[in-house]
């Protein structure tokens, strides 16, 4: 089972219920909308799986479970690539 979890050295905050991370070694910044956000705030919980993060999100937004695992799947890969999140 993957476990995705927050890469270290990473600045992030929450404005108006969104998330802006700062990757300082690149000098790029992201945000994430409000669904973003609760994807974001379990990961720095602790690890989570793709599962986890799904449940996560359909408890708080009316969204089919098939279509949230496609978005969250396509935001982890993005996390992923741009080293902000790592696979463990």
């Amino acid at each position: 089972m993957i476990n995705y979890a927050v890469a270290p050295n990473h600045i992030s905050s929450e404005v108006a219920g969104e998330i802006v991370i700062l990757n300082h070694k690149e000098g790029l910044y992201y945000s994430l909308d409000q669904v973003g956000a609760v994807v974001w705030q379990a990961l720095q919980a602790q690890p989570q799986t793709l599962a986890t993060l799904v449940e996560a999100v359909t408890t708080q937004f009316e969204v089919s479970p098939q279509t949230c695992e496609t978005d969250v799947k396509s935001l982890l890969d993005d996390l992923v690539t741009e080293k902000i999140v790592t696979l463990q």
